[in-house]
This record gives structure tokens, C-alpha cells and sequence, in this order.
């Protein structure tokens, strides 16, 4: 059993069942869920002329930026591909940028740059996320749940 802080464990499975099966010392996170999209890529409309779109292909993976007029950081987003499966990370909008499709647009650059397009597509999504997602045809397929020990 893990005794040291900051060593995280995660489940496919709910967080009441996550945190029934660990000891009173574990700090359970808020309910992610486990997302997967079929099909084709979704296009989003035209980014708007105010933003530009900075996609790169990597050694690690992929990343897109989007950026304003002022070249502020308006909305993010990385993913990986290995072994049959393209992992999406750390897609974010700004909060003052939210609710102008620009997740969309990320998540459209990031797809577009999948090596191959039988790859399975995957991610983990905050309940917030989880929306956005399947507004644009992704599916929950699970449960995700992560712990971890506190450190002092």
C-alpha cells in the first residue's frame, strides 16, 4: 500500500468507490469523467479574425495556442498519440475568452494533427468540460476518479 504523500492513484470508477476502498489519510478529487469521440473530426466555424491559431507537432505529442489581437493567450490545449490512441490534455479556455467556440477550435487543431485517423480518441474531462464534450459528439465511457496523500 502507498504510505508516501503525493503519489496519486486514479480508478475508473466513481469517487464513493474510489474513496470506500482507501484509507481515511487519502484525499479524493473532484468526479472527472473518462471520454471518448467516434467518427469524424468536428469543424468548427472559421476562427474569428481577432485570434490566431499556433499549432505544433512535437517529439511528446502536439499542442495548439490560440491567441488574441493583443497576442494574449486566449485557449490552450495539448495531446499525445501512441499504440492506437490519440490522449487530448489540458484543454483550456481562459475565462475571459469562454463561450466563443474557441475550445472548439482547439480541439479541431489537435485532432487535425493526428498521424493516424484510426487512432481512438481519449480524455479525461472536469464535469464543467464534460458539456463542452459532448456537445461536439464525445461520449462518457467511464468514471474517473483520482486520490492522492497530502503532503506536508
Amino acid at each position: 500500500m502507498v504510505e508516501k504523500p503525493r503519489i496519486s492513484i486514479k480508478l475508473l470508477g466513481d469517487c464513493d468507490t474510489l474513496r470506500r476502498l482507501l484509507p481515511s489519510n487519502w484525499q479524493v478529487a473532484q468526479q472527472m469523467y473518462a471520454m471518448m469521440r467516434h467518427g469524424d473530426a468536428v469543424d468548427p466555424t472559421p476562427i474569428p479574425p481577432e485570434y490566431h491559431l499556433d499549432a505544433t507537432d512535437g517529439n511528446q505529442g502536439v499542442a495548439a495556442f490560440i491567441f488574441d489581437s493583443k497576442e494574449l493567450l486566449a485557449a490552450s490545449g495539448y495531446a499525445v498519440e501512441h499504440a492506437g490512441l490519440f490522449v487530448y490534455d489540458r484543454i483550456i479556455t481562459e475565462p475571459d475568452y469562454r463561450r466563443r467556440g474557441l475550445g472548439r477550435h482547439i480541439m479541431a487543431a489537435l485532432d487535425n494533427r493526428r498521424f493516424s485517423t484510426e487512432s481512438q480518441r481519449f480524455l479525461v474531462a472536469s464535469a464543467e468540460g464534460k458539456a463542452l464534450y459532448e456537445s461536439i459528439g464525445w461520449s462518457v465511457v467511464a468514471p474517473y476518479s483520482s486520490a492522492v496523500i497530502p503532503g506536508v
